[in-house]
C-alpha cells in the first residue's frame, strides 16, 4: 500500500486538528496509508533509525479523536531551513524508507516554503493554511 506523509510545522493555529483528521478520513477512503510525522520538518530531517516517537501511523480512528483537541496532535516545531547538512536529502531518503508517495504539510509561510523544496527535490506536496500571523496570500478572514 502506498502512504502519505502528513506534519504541521511553524506555530500552532486552530484546525490543524481538523485539517488532520479530514486527511486521515479521505487518505483511508482511497486505500492509502497515512503516517504522521510528528515535531514538524525537525521529525523528518533529526530522528534517530526511524524510531518511533517520531512517527505514528494514522487512520480514520485517530483522526476522529483529535479533531476538537487544541494544539496539535503531531506537535510543532519551529525548524532551520530544509538545506542544511544534508537536512534535504536526509528528508526525501527517510519518506522514500517509509514509501511515502506524498507529504501534505500544515503550516504557514515558512513550512510551505519547505514543501516547496521537498517537491523540487522531488516529493509531491500539498500545502494547507495553518497560520496565525497571516502570512500566506489570499487566506485573510
Amino acid at each position: 500500500m502506498a502512504n502519505l506523509a502528513i506534519l504541521t510545522s511553524g506555530g500552532d493555529s486552530p484546525g490543524m486538528n481538523a485539517a488532520i483528521s479530514t486527511v486521515a478520513r479521505c487518505a483511508a477512503q482511497r486505500g492509502l496509508g497515512l503516517i504522521g510525522l510528528r515535531h514538524g520538518f525537525n521529525g523528518l530531517t533529526h530522528w534517530n533509525d526511524l524510531n518511533d516517537e517520531d512517527y505514528i501511523f494514522l487512520g480514520p480512528e485517530t483522526g476522529l479523536d483529535i479533531a476538537d483537541r487544541p494544539g496539535t496532535f503531531l506537535k510543532t516545531g519551529q525548524s532551520p531551513a530544509l538545506i542544511f547538512n544534508g537536512s534535504l536529502e536526509r528528508a526525501v531518503e527517510r519518506l522514500r524508507g517509509l514509501d511515502v508517495s506524498g507529504l501534505v504539510v500544515i503550516g504557514g509561510e515558512g513550512s510551505l516554503a519547505k514543501a516547496c523544496r521537498l517537491a523540487d527535490a522531488g516529493v509531491p506536496c500539498v500545502g494547507i493554511p495553518g497560520t496565525i500571523a497571516n502570512d500566506l496570500a489570499y487566506t485573510e478572514a
